[in-house]
Formats: structure tokens, sequence, C-alpha cells
């Protein structure tokens, strides 16, 4: 998480926890997140999805399923099945 957030240079990701099944992952974004345009948020969102699905994929893992919330409120989801890299966005971030 801190490479991530180092690449950013800011505090973007607050923490990652484990989902309720394996390879399922929910990343809880930082609120200074809140204050970016939408498409300056997707943008953000999209690079660090790419990084954490290549992670996964370095270390191993399967395909990962990752859920993005500010605030308490689901923001993104990835595409698990179809393409891991991409994301849809829901709420404030869907246009």
């Amino acid at each position: 998480m801190e490479g991530l957030n180092g690449a950013a240079g800011a505090t973007v990701i607050d923490s990652i926890e484990n989902g309720s099944t394996r390879d399922v992952y929910y990343i809880n974004l930082n609120l200074m997140l809140a204050s970016a345009t939408t498409l300056e948020a997707q943008t953000l969102i999209r690079t660090i999805n790419q990084q954490l699905v290549d992670r996964a994929k370095a270390e191993g893992a399967g395909t990962v399923s990752l859920k993005y919330y500010l605030a308490g409120s689901v923001v993104a989801e990835n595409r698990r099945i179809m393409d891991p890299s991409d994301v849809s966005f829901k709420g404030v971030l869907d246009n």
C-alpha cells in the first residue's frame, strides 16, 4: 500500500481489507479523493486497479475482485471475469 500511495504523492488508499471470499479485496480510499473531479478520481482508481491486478498476477494469485469504497460507499469495482484491469464506476463516480 505504501508503494501505491507513494506513487500518487499522497495518501490515496487508507486500507485494503480481505473481502468475503478468497481473492476479494475492499479498498478504502482516502476522503481527499472526494475533492477531486470525477475524471481525476476515475483516472486515479484505474491506475490503482491496474497496479493491484498486476501485483496479484506477479504473486501468483488468481483473478482478483477489487471493490473501491469512499466514505463507506462503493464507488468502483473491477470487472473480475471479463477484464480485471477494467473498472466500472458507481454512485458519485458513475457518469
